[in-house]
């Protein structure tokens, strides 16, 4: 069974190969945006608004500045949405 990070792994990057128009099997977790990908970094910070948008969490300016592979990106959001799920459901 996949974990929710593998899931959200998954989610990331069918969401790169879509803006890449890539595919997904050309596109590993340890690509770094820039060298491997191709990408400007104003397109990072495009991906990043469409992943805020998609996933429903904000990533702050400094986050952005650690974003440097496809991994970095799964694990910030991941951080985000269980920070969300401890808010939310830490006091049940």
């Amino acid at each position: 069974m996949d974990t929710f990070q593998d899931q959200l792994k998954y989610n990331i990057l069918l969401l790169i190969r879509r803006y890449l128009n890539k595919s997904i099997v050309s596109i590993d977790s340890s690509d770094d945006l820039i060298n491997n990908l191709g990408l400007l970094p104003i397109d990072i910070i495009y991906l990043v608004t469409k992943i805020e948008n998609e996933f429903h969490v904000f990533i702050y300016d400094e986050d952005i500045t650690r974003i440097r592979t496809v991994s970095d990106i799964v694990n910030i959001v991941f951080e985000k949405k269980n920070l969300m799920s401890t808010l939310v459901f830490g006091g049940l």
